[in-house]
């Protein structure tokens, strides 16, 4: 049989395939074309865009840019004063640091010390012990070659060979070389110790040096006086911290009150050159046609001088520097809270008198603001009457039971601003927690009422300073 051939040629195929071809050109140029066009007319509605904006951005710019000069340079002195600011609390918190770790240095020095001297003390305890086995075994050695000398005496007549003899001398000579090598060996760590014991006395010399000069240092921080305190304060006060120095009115006022005091103090003429050591609270009473001052114990002085104010009334709370055993200097008149502190005086002066109180004068009465602290009342009678009066006037107070020991309420007095103790109603471990304490911010009170509470309060928050 012959070769069959196709009827498709290829041909016909390879003209299909160039149509499609073009036409899929054709297609990609009219897109091409399209686009192009479309650009051309989005870039004709940007210009005109950008025209009619050139125009405003020309007219806002003089305007923003005084704004922006005067941005740049306000932002410029912020941050040279945070960086000030920033630098001084590196070096504050540098040199707390370094207070810090000079403490822990030292509380370790005294420690490494501690441990070389019991280490020294071991090592001495030690070394007179070798000394005394040393002597003891030299002792021994001797005894020893004694013995064997009176032995060879002795068996000389009966020993018959001379080999014996040599034999047994050179077992006594390899027996003594054993004892003074090991001698020899003791000395050689005595020697060592010693050394240690020099090294280590050496140290301690140099840690004792670094202490006195770390106690120097101590000593140079503790010294340091209220001019310098206080100039440091004023060039650390920003307006970012000013808030925190608002005391400083408190420290003003004070320094005022002092100053006008020792003014009149030192008016009094035989009295110039004496230094007033305390000041005393109490209260002025009229006595005849004079006043009389009475401390809080309820001692009596003689006034000699007092200051311009005509408001003085009988028991009005003051305070005073005492000239003598007998005699004050009147130095500053509470005007505010003047009730109060009257009452406070004529309860110390006379325990046994209880107030009598207006049930309806008490409703209708104003409380004045005594301040925003913490008070604590200890009492087992009245604790929350007591709480409740000090609430009106603007403390945050709280009452515990006076005969209920709880480490809750060590931690509440703790705490507290100002703790009152009624003494007459509470637990004796309150009255002598307190007393370990030693801060005056924990006041004591007998016979208590209201009265007595608010007033001894109000003293405790001038003694504070609150």
């Amino acid at each position: 049989m012959g070769k069959t051939l196709s009827v498709r040629s290829k041909y016909p195929n390879s003209a299909y395939e160039k149509n499609k071809k073009k036409q899929t050109e054709i297609s990609s140029n009219q897109k091409k074309d399209k686009q192009k066009r479309l650009l051309e007319k989005l870039k004709e509605k940007n210009s005109e865009i950008d025209n009619s904006s050139t125009k405003q951005e020309n007219n806002n710019e003089k305007v923003d840019l005084k704004y922006k000069n005067l941005y740049k340079e306000l932002k410029k002195e912020v941050k040279a004063l945070e960086k000030q600011l920033h630098s001084k609390t590196e070096e504050l918190n540098k040199t707390k640091a370094e207070n810090t770790s000079k403490d822990q240095e030292l509380a370790e020095l005294k420690e490494k010390a501690f441990k070389l001297t019991n280490i020294n003390d071991s090592l001495t305890k030690k070394y007179s012990n070798l000394q005394e086995e040393k002597e003891n075994e030299e002792k021994y050695f001797q005894k020893q070659i004694h013995e064997l000398n009176l032995r060879l005496s002795e068996t000389t007549d009966k020993l018959e060979s001379r080999e014996y003899l040599d034999k047994r001398y050179e077992n006594i000579k390899n027996a003594n070389k054993g004892y003074i090598q090991h001698i020899n060996k003791i000395k050689q760590q005595v020697l060592t110790k010693d050394k240690e014991i020099h090294d280590l006395k050496q140290n301690i010399n140099t840690l004792k040096r670094n202490l006195n000069k770390q106690k120097e240092i101590n000593e140079a921080y503790t010294n340091l006086s209220p001019n310098f305190i206080i100039h440091t304060l004023i060039e650390s006060l920003t307006t970012s911290n000013y808030k925190e120095f608002s005391l400083i009115n408190d420290l003003y006022r004070k320094f005022c009150r002092i100053e006008r005091g020792l003014k009149l103090f030192n008016r009094v003429g035989q009295q110039q050159e004496k230094k007033v050591e305390y000041e005393l609270f109490g209260n002025m009473y009229k006595k005849f046609d004079e006043f009389v001052f009475v401390d809080l114990e309820g001692k009596e002085y003689s006034i000699r001088e007092k200051p311009n104010y005509g408001g003085f009334t009988n028991g009005i709370p003051v305070t005073a520097f005492p000239i003598d055993d007998n005699s004050v200097v009147v130095t500053y008149v509470y005007r505010n809270f003047i009730k109060e502190f009257s009452m406070e005086a004529e309860i110390s002066r006379n325990a046994n008198t209880k107030p009598i109180e207006d049930k309806e004068d008490k409703k209708d009465s104003h409380f004045n603001t005594i301040g925003d602290f913490n008070v604590l009342v200890v009492s087992s009678r009245n604790g929350v009457k007591y709480r409740d009066r000090l609430k009106l006037h603007g403390l945050e107070a709280d009452a515990v039971d006076g005969f209920e020991v709880k480490s809750r309420t060590l931690d509440l007095m703790d705490k507290a601003d100002v703790v009152i103790l009624c003494v007459d109603s509470m637990a004796h471990a309150f009255n002598d927690y307190a007393k370990q304490q030693n801060d005056p911010k924990y006041q004591y009170i007998y016979n208590a009422n209201e009265e007595k509470v608010i007033s001894r309060v109000i003293y405790a928050k001038h003694i504070l300073g609150l």
